[in-house]
């Protein structure tokens, strides 16, 4: 196996070695190091990859000697060796959270996608709402917020904060309501929180101390007193809601990746005059 580098920086990376080296899955075929470039450069993955994996419930499928050999067009063993490499592959999964190096990329990418379909669609149809929007957190910023918190980050909220940081600027805060934020996106009543309203709910919220609140459920969608929102389970990525006097629902969504991909067909229907609750008044999301 020969040893490679970073296409784009030129330096060595830990896929370095056999980085031409083929992977397959029986539908689709990529190098080695592709998952370097997920998980580095945040590269696009054709959306029907995506469709792909997900139909498959971030599971690699069983692949026959026949079908692997037809698939590369050989009966030679050699074709296969990609292919019994790709075997020892796993997705990751919204309900096991285990992932191999390949999967974490593959998990992650499926986040940054799907936000950046929400962020297209909310540029074309409500621009003056998209110019609002701040960029990325850091990596100290997040390292810092997962120190005073006590809990790791789950890889799709990083993936995301480190795409779009949603937080106010310091002088906008309202430190008499529990969270400030972008009011009207994503609905009328909620907004999206970023790191710092992050970190100051999951420490204060309104059902913790109870059975009704787990620590491992973080949250990143908010009323501003906290009383409703989305939170996503640091343990297996799956999204649940809280609404204080209810009871909390847990796996609404198989990850987050699946709930921003709801956000996004909200907008499509938005921007087609579909979705009678919401229009679109001087590029901004107006709630009627």
């Amino acid at each position: 196996m020969e040893a490679g580098h970073d296409g784009i920086t030129g330096g060595a990376h830990r896929h370095s070695p056999g980085c031409s080296s083929l992977v397959a899955d029986g539908t689709w075929l990529w190098r080695q190091d592709f998952p370097h470039y997920l998980e580095t450069h945040h590269v696009s993955l054709p959306e029907r990859f995506l469709e792909h994996v997900r139909s498959l419930n971030y599971q690699v499928p069983t692949i026959t000697v026949a079908h692997t050999a037809e698939s590369a067009g050989s009966s030679s063993p050699r074709a296969l060796r990609p292919a019994r490499r790709a075997l020892r592959l796993q997705w990751a999964s919204p309900l096991s959270g285990r992932a191999n190096p390949c999967g974490e990329g593959q998990r992650r990418m499926g986040a940054v996608e799907s936000w950046s379909r929400v962020m297209n669609l909310l540029r074309e149809h409500a621009p003056a709402d998209h110019a609002d929007l701040p960029g990325p957190a850091s990596e100290r910023m997040l390292a810092d917020a997962e120190e005073r918190m006590g809990v790791s980050l789950p890889q799709d909220l990083r993936a995301w904060l480190l795409q779009n940081n949603l937080d106010l600027p310091e002088d906008e805060v309202d430190d008499d309501v529990a969270c400030c934020g972008y009011a009207g996106f994503p609905d009328e009543a909620s907004f999206f929180l970023g790191i710092r309203a992050m970190e100051k709910l999951y420490a204060n919220h309104p059902l913790s101390g109870g059975d009704e609140w787990r620590e491992e459920w973080i949250p990143f969608l908010s009323d501003q007193d906290g009383w409703t929102g989305k939170f996503i389970d640091a343990t297996d990525g799956r999204i649940g809601r809280w609404f204080v006097g209810e009871p909390t629902t847990t796996g609404e969504h198989p990850s987050l990746a699946h709930y921003f991909d709801s956000v996004a067909e909200m907008l499509t229907r938005i921007g087609t005059g579909d979705y009678p609750p919401c229009s679109v008044v001087d590029g901004r999301l107006v709630w009627l």
